[in-house]
């Protein structure tokens, strides 16, 4: 399954980014390093960072995949090289300012016409609306069950994360969804 997801991430990315920009990518929530792992080995440079220390420990291959621990707020501090891709992912909900990290992204480690990737939830979704007044309809307690407020500072549907987007300097070039929650309440 995710084999087939990063395939198709990388087809869409690469549409994006020009001719003659480096094969390089940072990864801003790098997990297990699966994504950076399947990048490399498609002849991508790599590099990472993975703020759960438990994650990053299982990365058995970090050193070569150019993982490094620490959490968005450890980012003005790294060394990591311009990347033409940028992805940042499941990490934007997480975060105090995310309009800060979005701002530092742009201006110190996306190359000049590289491409930011951003995977959030996509909440307050149709589809969690329609389950709300279905499925869940006698269920109140299950109701907006997606919503954590201790780990999720900030939830996100397409059209607000594209109006904020174009508001931290960045233009829209396509959008997607990749896995609908909803379908498991």
């Amino acid at each position: 399954f995710y084999k087939m997801q990063y395939e198709d991430r990388l087809r869409r990315l690469c549409r994006y980014v020009p001719g003659g920009l480096p094969r390089t990518i940072l990864d801003v929530g790098a997990g297990y390093g699966d994504f950076l792992r399947f990048m490399h080995r498609c002849g991508w440079s790599t590099q990472g960072l993975e703020p759960a220390r438990h994650a990053y420990l299982q990365i058995k291959d970090r050193k070569a995949l150019g993982i490094s621990h620490g959490g968005v707020e450890d980012l003005p501090k790294m060394r990591f090289k311009r990347a033409s891709i940028v992805t940042i992912n499941n990490v934007l909900e997480h975060v105090r300012d995310p309009r800060l990290v979005l701002e530092m992204i742009r201006s110190r480690f996306l190359t000049r016409k590289g491409v930011l990737c951003v995977i959030v939830p996509n909440d307050f979704s149709v589809l969690q609306d329609i389950l709300m007044k279905s499925v869940l309809k006698d269920n109140v307690g299950k109701h907006h069950y997606w919503v954590t407020p201790l780990e999720h500072l900030n939830y996100w549907s397409y059209g607000m994360m594209g109006r904020f987007l174009i508001k931290c300097g960045y233009r829209i070039l396509g959008s997607s969804g990749d896995f609908p929650m909803e379908i498991f309440p």
